[in-house]
């Protein structure tokens, strides 16, 4: 692609490219003033995304028009980085060689959800005629980012106030915290509850003493049901749902159990099995784990507890990593291995015209999040880790990334030889440590009407506001957030 600078009619500096004229040949920053001037925006934008603008002659009227407002510039091209200073951020498009998903995920990292939602995108005038394929790559991923932002806000608005609930009653009733000793040496085998998990069950259960084993809290039951007992039941989900996978460890009160404070789980579990803590990197209920006085595990926040266990284990573990169950992808029939606690709570609702059957047609034909599961898999750095996926090669419906596909016999093969005693002692300490619920209370009453604890909790309201500026959304938001602390003193004995 060939650039060429010269003099406009008016002594302007302007731009060819290919021989097409990037900008005016007589008055360049007459047509940028014009360009901003004609630009519409129902809000004031947080921040404002425009795709190769070359010289960067807008971006002067862009801080005039919108003084608040943030200048992001996205460069097809390199000719151009001597006027980048002009902008508050540069992002190079064409360094991501036309992988999308890259690009999305950087988006993402560098932007928060709200502020992708309170932004406007906008392509200078020739961008579109000299950069086709760039802006169709381009609008789409802004489109999937965007999507994306307002799912994780829609789930936020919904679930925030339930996690930190969920915390509150975690403090209260947890009894018995554990470290581990050191870092797993052991290879990990993390079961997840996929139809592809039945026929490797019986293996598993013959040679469990090879590994140091992770149950997902969907596959709990199945693998107590087949006397394969777990060194750690693994559960991060935050809803109702969750919780009903864990009411088999009421029989089992020596099974260790992850889970966050966030986490939904009875409080009968939560006193009487010993529990691993975790500690996502945001939120409030970082915040009251850190002044808790107790020792949390790292997690990363994800859409499935799948992929919070493989990152756990990669980071505390130093042998090789198995899945198996871990379809993400609809079957035929069930789409999970059972037993499973959810689908017997779905017995009891079966009759003619809501039948077994229906339901698992239904399952089958509605299968979006797996697909985001998938995707995020697939794009998952698993770094110089080695980390297999159990499946025959029936059952392949998908590719998980640099996670390797083997069959059962392949596995079979792979298992260590040495056996590992089933000991709580090996691998576990319990804290001798309690939770200071009396610093935790302090902390809540400090931060809880501060405005960033409300925009976590308000995510949506919030973006409404930034678009509209109607202040009987922040008397709402007031309103809500004073029940929701009213609701928090009362779970506190003594507060």
């Amino acid at each position: 692609m060939e650039v060429f600078f010269q003099n406009a009619k008016n002594g302007e500096l302007t731009v060819s490219i290919d021989g097409f004229f990037f900008h005016s040949s007589y008055s360049p920053q007459k047509e940028a003033q014009r360009f901003v001037e004609n630009l519409k925006f129902p809000f004031s934008p947080e921040i404002i995304f425009i795709t190769e603008p070359g010289i960067s002659y807008c971006a002067d009227f862009f801080r005039q028009k919108f003084p608040s407002s943030k200048l992001v510039v996205i460069r097809y091209l390199t000719d151009f980085k001597q006027f980048d200073n002009k902008f508050d951020f540069v992002i190079d498009f064409f360094s991501f060689n036309n992988n999308s998903h890259a690009f999305e995920k950087f988006l993402s990292s560098h932007f928060c959800d709200s502020e992708i939602l309170c932004s406007v995108f906008c392509s200078w005038n020739a961008t579109s005629k000299c950069f086709p394929d760039f802006e169709k790559s381009f609008w789409q991923s802004i489109k999937n980012v965007t999507q994306k932002a307002r799912t994780v806000l829609i789930t936020s608005q919904f679930f925030e106030k339930k996690w930190f609930l969920n915390s509150i009653s975690f403090f209260n009733f947890l009894k018995t915290s554990v470290s581990l000793q050191k870092k797993i040496s052991n290879d990990i085998l993390i079961i997840a509850s996929g139809p592809s998990l039945l026929p490797v069950l019986s293996l598993i259960q013959k040679n469990q003493n090879s590994f140091f084993i992770i149950v997902l809290s969907s596959a709990i039951k199945c693998c107590f049901e087949n006397n394969i007992i777990p060194d750690l039941c693994f559960s991060t989900d935050g809803g109702y749902w969750a919780k009903e996978h864990l009411k088999i460890l009421e029989k089992y009160p020596d099974a260790v159990l992850a889970l966050s404070s966030e986490s939904c789980c009875q409080k009968s579990i939560l006193h009487k099995n010993p529990a691993l803590p975790l500690i996502y990197e945001d939120g409030i209920s970082k915040d009251l784990s850190i002044v808790s006085g107790i020792d949390f595990y790292n997690a990363k926040r994800n859409g499935t507890v799948s992929g919070t266990a493989l990152q756990f284990a990669m980071e505390y573990s130093t042998g090789n990593i198995y899945f198996c169950g871990l379809d993400l992808h609809s079957q035929k029939g069930f789409q999970h291995t059972n037993p499973n606690e959810l689908q017997i709570n779905s017995q009891i609702s079966d009759f003619k015209l809501s039948s077994a059957e229906k339901k698992q047609v239904s399952a089958m034909l509605n299968s979006d999040s797996l697909k985001v599961y998938e995707d995020w898999f697939c794009n998952f750095d698993i770094q110089n880790k080695k980390v297999f996926r159990i499946i025959e090669k029936k059952d392949r419906n998908n590719s998980l990334g640099k996670i390797q596909d083997i069959s059962i016999n392949e596995f079979e093969k792979l298992i260590p030889q040495n056996k590992i005693e089933k000991n709580f002692d090996n691998y576990f300490i319990r804290q001798n440590k309690r939770i200071n619920l009396e610093k935790i209370k302090k902390l809540i009453e400090k931060k809880f009407f501060d405005e960033n604890i409300k925009k976590q909790f308000y995510p949506l309201d919030f973006v409404q506001y930034s678009h509209s500026k109607n202040s009987e959304i922040i008397y709402n938001i007031n309103e809500k957030h004073k029940k929701l602390f009213d609701k928090a003193v009362s779970l506190f004995p003594n507060f």
